[in-house]
């Protein structure tokens, strides 16, 4: 796309596009208004445009996360922060995707805080949306010409450097860590669908069990989220329903903290009646984990992904052009809420 295509779509001439992105006076005020509105409906950063903002980009780095309030995110960006504060001469300009009143994706919050971040002349990008990114995100990003890192990128682009962890394959370890113990009537407390990450983990515990033929039922996968409360509520109606379960793989940390919890509340021991499998350990990534239960779970390198992220941005600021994506390994941390069982308690 350039300034000969939106001419053309917007019946005007190259030279009246050119006016109208470099805020002209002499353009009459209907004509700028149709052009305006070509350029957004097809979500174009002009070139021009990105020359101009060029000249006048800022020594910040604009950084766009899903929800600062979860622990994960705050840990991603712990990371980021503290490698470009170490590393460099960068500040760090922060744009929050999610509060805790909206807590479902909505498509609209990062699409405006992506042109808002661009618009303020940040140097570089690193997008952490979860998985959530779309294909017109991307060609926004990509006409915009600022240098940009996605972590976890669902969109498979050879022109994204990304950072990624497994998630499919991270389930299923855990899945089949506690077949290994014995476990077969294992319930999947899964996050929020709508999300390509909580897809994707679902996948890695359903193939893990066909992959050990135990038939999938209905109460095999329960639908819960990625918040405590989302945790809590999902044990409250697993235990109150009638499916028998000796385990429950959680969607993340925070929800199997939830359960945790729930179960507590109900006289259910874990790991002694009941086995929680988590996914992040975030213990590892915060300051009052001695005061919470010693999770079982797939570990992801937190604070890693964000500082990888912010490696692999400042190699393309300084002019790195064979930046490769990367994708990190996760390790299964034992921990004490899921235990081996015997034949008969299955």
């Amino acid at each position: 796309m350039n300034i000969n295509e939106i001419a053309k779509k917007a019946g005007v001439s190259r030279s009246t596009v050119s006016r109208v992105l470099n805020d002209h006076p002499r353009v009459k005020a209907s004509t700028r208004q149709d052009i305006r509105r070509v350029i957004n409906d097809l979500n174009y950063y002009p070139n021009a445009a990105a020359r101009s903002l060029a000249s006048r980009r800022t020594d910040v780095i604009g950084v766009l996360v899903y929800n600062i309030t979860q622990p994960f995110w705050t840990g991603v960006f712990s990371g980021i922060e503290q490698y470009v504060t170490q590393n460099t001469t960068y500040g760090i300009f922060l744009a929050n995707c999610k509060t805790q009143v909206k807590l479902r994706f909505i498509r609209e919050d990062h699409k405006q805080n992506l042109k808002n971040l661009i618009q303020r002349g940040v140097a570089g990008l690193i997008i952490a949306l979860g998985n959530d990114l779309h294909q017109d995100d991307l060609e926004y990003l990509l006409a915009s010409g600022i240098p940009f890192v996605i972590i976890q990128s669902n969109l498979h682009d050879e022109r994204i450097v990304s950072v990624n962890v497994d998630n499919v394959a991270g389930a299923y370890q855990a899945t089949r860590y506690l077949l290994k113990l014995g476990h077969r009537q294992i319930v999947h407390a899964a996050g929020p669908l709508e999300g390509s990450i909580a897809r994707e983990r679902l996948e890695g515990f359903t193939r893990a069990m066909r992959d050990a033929d135990i038939p999938l039922t209905e109460d095999s996968v329960i639908r819960s989220g990625f918040l405590f409360n989302d945790g809590y509520w999902s044990m409250k109606r697993l235990l109150s329903g009638q499916a028998e379960c000796t385990a429950v793989l959680f969607a993340n940390d925070a929800a199997a903290f939830g359960g945790y919890h729930a179960a507590n509340e109900a006289g259910i021991s874990i790991p002694g009646k009941l086995s929680i499998v988590g996914f992040d350990h975030l213990t590892s990534e915060m300051d009052i984990a001695g005061l919470l239960p010693d999770l079982t779970t797939m570990g992801q390198p937190v604070s890693e992904i964000g500082s990888s992220a912010a490696e692999l941005l400042v190699t393309r600021l300084s002019g790195g052009e064979s930046v490769e994506p990367l994708t990190l390994p996760m390790t299964l941390y034992e921990g004490h809420t899921a235990k081996k069982i015997a034949r008969g308690e299955q």
